[in-house]
């Protein structure tokens, strides 16, 4: 049953094309996946077929046989976090929808604010939700866990793959060397015309020199015939040949590895068993309330690389932006240079300089990594730009770029992938990865956690965990529940959900704990 058909849908901003749209529709139980990059219209479509107003020119054959809720990416944080809000405005919109006949929930990048708690609990509420629902993500794991559709938005044009996120992206894994299989056979062809034609011309021009052992006579009756000569004008036919295969001759897209071995400042290199800092074991407070404890010191080497995870509101920002303001009972290397990147772009609204200045200014990358990078976050096109003229989206992108290429030997990183699209995250992931120095990571994206599979710190139960410490309580808790599942499948008045919600929690501690 369609609840929503898109018969035809054009959007212009600003006087270019944004996307086109035609022959989709929302139905009964369809879990849509919409992806594509930042600023290719993703929001846009989102707010189209809730019926807001737009400034841009929008031209629309769209049938509505339902009502739509949306919950935006954006939300007004009171004293609560995030994570609650977002949590609390999706909740509220679910209700709404269960309450109509017929509605679709519309939901942008809502796993952006919430922790992975708050994740686990929004895809059981959606694998187990009957209505129609259209998501905005860049969260992989996420669109892997739920969606049963896909809407890729990809040159201007919004298409439609029926199927799983994971299935979507074999398909593409596949196109990807179907095409590359392709180029390499074209290009080969086109070797071989060259070939022949450089043959063909090279008889061609002999054709028309006397040779040394033939008569004037011999020679003039030969060049009567002019077959020889005709051997120039094919070559000129295949050269137009060669151009016509050269003009449909497209390399496919692929990402390169990123190269960051190439710095410019030799001052950030330290010895290999050096301490970047040094975190004594002590109680963090806010406004006077406990957050959590430091049970013991916490040193962080050269080259290093640790994830910092814990729901929202366990105070990982605080914590991380006291350690930067030397406000902790700490130690830091004097030859330590941290770059700190944060969600807040506020100073950045009025810099009129251009964006490819200020980034030239700041990295100490060779321009082939720099222009890379710049290119992974999209912000190629803006080099000319200058940076107030941004989006929030691409201020976000800027001073994360400024922040990975510029001079540190020590990243700290808060949610840096709230504002990225699918690509970014994967450059993102793939910079971390080969960066030459130390790195401190706030997530909740646990596609980033995997990909990543740096050692972790985790804030859990007022304290905070280092791996070996975690691993021994998560250690404790399998044992327990395992202890109680024996004792619970021994009592035949236990109902068999209760030992299979028991099974379940083990099954996601096991998963934890690998």
């Amino acid at each position: 049953m369609e609840y929503i058909k898109i018969i035809n849908l054009q959007v212009n901003n600003n006087g270019q094309e944004l996307f086109t749209a035609t022959n989709l529709s929302i139905t009964q139980h369809q879990k849509i996946g919409l992806i594509g990059l930042n600023g290719s219209g993703k929001t846009t479509m989102l707010r189209i077929i809730n019926k807001q107003p737009s400034t841009m020119d929008i031209k629309e054959n769209i049938v509505r046989l339902c009502d739509t809720y949306m919950v935006p990416q954006l939300l007004n944080h009171d004293r609560k976090s995030g994570g609650e809000k977002e949590k609390e405005a999706i909740a509220s919109a679910i209700k709404k929808v269960n309450k109509s006949k017929q509605a679709v929930l519309l939901l942008d990048e809502p796993t952006a604010n919430l922790d992975i708690v708050q994740q686990k609990w929004l895809v059981e509420t959606l694998n187990s939700f009957s209505k129609p629902v259209l998501i905005v993500s860049h969260d992989q794991e996420f669109l892997r866990e739920v969606v049963n559709t896909v809407w890729y938005i990809e040159d201007n044009s919004v298409n439609e793959f029926k199927g799983t996120y994971v299935e979507y992206q074999k398909k593409e894994e596949d196109d990807l060397r179907r095409e590359e299989t392709q180029y390499q056979l074209k290009k080969k062809k086109i070797n071989n015309l060259r070939k022949i034609q450089r043959q063909l011309e090279s008889k061609g021009h002999s054709a028309t020199k006397k040779k040394k052992n033939i008569s004037w006579s011999d020679w003039k009756i030969k060049d009567s015939n002019k077959i020889e000569k005709k051997l120039l004008h094919s070559s000129k036919v295949m050269s137009k040949k060669i151009d016509r295969e050269m003009s449909q001759l497209k390399k496919p897209v692929t990402r390169h590895p990123i190269t960051l071995n190439n710095f410019k400042v030799s001052n950030l290199e330290l010895k290999a068993k050096d301490n970047l800092l040094r975190i004594d074991a002590q109680t963090i407070y806010r406004e006077n309330r406990e957050l959590f404890k430091i049970d013991e010191t916490l040193k962080i080497k050269n080259k290093e690389k640790i994830i910092l995870t814990g729901e929202n509101g366990c105070g990982k920002t605080f914590f991380l932006t006291e350690l930067i303001n030397n406000l902790l009972a700490e130690w830091i290397n004097p030859k330590a240079k941290i770059g700190f990147f944060t969600q807040d772009v506020i100073s950045e609204v009025n810099n009129s300089k251009k964006v490819g200045d200020e980034i030239k200014k700041s990295t100490v990358f060779d321009e082939t990594t720099t222009r890379q990078l710049l290119g992974d976050l999209h912000l190629g096109n803006c080099l000319n730009m200058s940076v107030s003229s941004l989006s929030g989206g691409q201020l976000v992108c800027y001073k994360l770029a400024q922040i990975l290429l510029g001079e540190h030997n020590m990243l700290i990183l808060d949610e840096p992938d709230n504002f990225l699209d699918i690509s970014s995250v994967t450059a993102l992931t793939s910079f971390l990865k080969n960066y030459p120095f130390s790195v401190i990571i706030v997530t909740h994206d646990k596609s980033i956690i995997n990909e990543l599979n740096f050692p972790k710190w985790q804030i859990a139960k007022g304290k905070l965990l280092l791996p070996n410490t975690a691993s021994k309580d998560t250690s404790a808790e399998l044992s327990l529940l395992r202890y109680k599942r024996d004792e619970m499948m021994a009592d035949t008045s236990i109902p068999i959900s209760q030992i299979q919600e028991m099974s379940k929690q083990i099954a996601e501690l096991e998963k934890e704990q690998k």
